[in-house]
């Protein structure tokens, strides 16, 4: 650092040098969700209580950002058991038309219905997977 005060033409000893490294140490700033433990003591300067509301307000945001986590996992899996049971039930009816079709008609026409009632939810899920990976590719 002492190199960038010199290219500076600042003398880092001098009055105007240490409130520069003062300014740039404030503005160092932190990461984390919680500010530093020096920070947390000046807040608790400016007013006791202060460090317990940010603590708690912390907490709070923690505790919600868990439970929107586990709504949308909640929907995520009703929507993948409700699509199940649509396939499911579209895959029966397919099947008792199928058969309905061949005894009174064409076992021809029963073989495909069978065919695209049973295959065809499959497929449309599996094709729904690819294109949706396929637009989280191009994202």
């Amino acid at each position: 650092m002492a190199k960038i005060f010199q290219d500076l033409g600042i003398d880092p000893n001098s009055p105007t040098g240490r409130i520069v490294i003062e300014d740039i140490v404030h503005m160092a700033g932190y990461r984390g969700p919680i500010p530093p433990p020096d920070m947390l003591r000046e807040y608790d300067l400016i007013r006791p209580d202060l460090v317990d509301k940010i603590l708690d307000a912390w907490e709070a945001q923690r505790i919600h950002r868990q439970n929107l986590e586990i709504q949308a996992e909640h929907r995520i899996q009703n929507r993948m058991d409700t699509a199940q049971k649509f396939g499911l039930t579209i895959a029966l009816f397919g099947l008792a038309l199928s058969a309905t079709v061949g005894i009174w008609g064409s076992w021809i026409a029963a073989a495909v219905i069978a065919i695209v009632a049973v295959g065809g939810p499959s497929s449309a899920s599996i094709v729904s997977r690819h294109l949706q990976g396929l637009r989280r590719q191009d994202d």
